[in-house]
């Protein structure tokens, strides 16, 4: 999949359990040298972010934070929870660390500003039925179900960009959309999204976040906690 991203000179995000910084180095090194921003999502998939609680909550956050921090050079912006399970405190417990935006929200297709009692930070939805592992157990999405799925959802934001525009958040699983049989649907899709470059802005989560505080410096007042505030169908 890397070698295909080289190939079509895609930036990507990589969403990474920690554990690999120690079980898998050469997987972090990779996204690293080609500039791509790294997003924890927490230290090992096998449990929910909401189990823990309280000092333990913050805890973990402040061990992920530093680990990243650590090995990238500079500690992360962007959070996304394992299994999509953010706590009630969370945000309050990020915006202690530095982060500014999270990826967890699956309501709405466009970034919102979450009022919280530090001021606001960004909410960038999460893309479900655009995940190859949510399509495949929840819709029964095949690869070529999957490719269509997403090319359907980004002719739609095409077709409107002034009416609406939003974010499509596709998240790909090396071990399912890196399989051969599944590659080559994935470079086909990925083929026809840089056709429409013109209209999509391929991007990364650091990139949508910069852009809309550049929006916000701009107009007289803040956005409200409900406002889509970017211009463009982003990727």
């Amino acid at each position: 999949m890397l070698s295909l991203f080289d190939q079509l000179q895609l930036p990507v995000c990589c969403l990474l359990d920690t554990a690999l910084y120690e079980y898998g180095p050469n997987i972090p090194e990779a996204f690293r040298r080609r500039g791509d921003e790294v997003i924890p999502q927490g230290h090992l998939n096998n449990k929910r972010r909401s189990f823990f609680i309280g000092t333990e909550e913050r805890a973990k956050v402040a061990e992920i934070t530093a680990l990243v921090g650590r090995h990238e050079g500079n500690p992360p912006r962007g959070w996304f929870s394992p299994w999509i399970a953010a706590s009630d405190a969370l945000i309050a417990i990020l915006k202690e660390r530095g982060y500014e935006y999270l990826l967890d929200p699956l309501g709405g297709d466009g970034p919102v500003w979450a009022d919280g009692p530090t001021g606001p930070f960004l909410l960038i939805p999460y893309s479900q039925h655009l995940d190859d592992v949510a399509a495949a157990t929840f819709f029964a999405a095949g690869g070529i179900q999957f490719a269509d799925s997403v090319m359907s959802e980004l002719e739609q934001a095409c077709a409107r960009p002034q009416e609406r525009p939003s974010v499509a958040f596709i998240t790909l699983h090396p071990y399912l959309s890196g399989q051969p049989l599944r590659l080559h649907l994935l470079r086909r899709v990925l083929l026809r999204i840089l056709e429409r470059k013109d209209q999509i802005w391929i991007t990364r989560p650091n990139e949508i976040y910069s852009y809309i505080r550049h929006l916000e410096s701009r107009i007289e007042r803040p956005f409200s906690s409900r406002a889509t505030v970017h211009e463009r169908a982003m990727i």
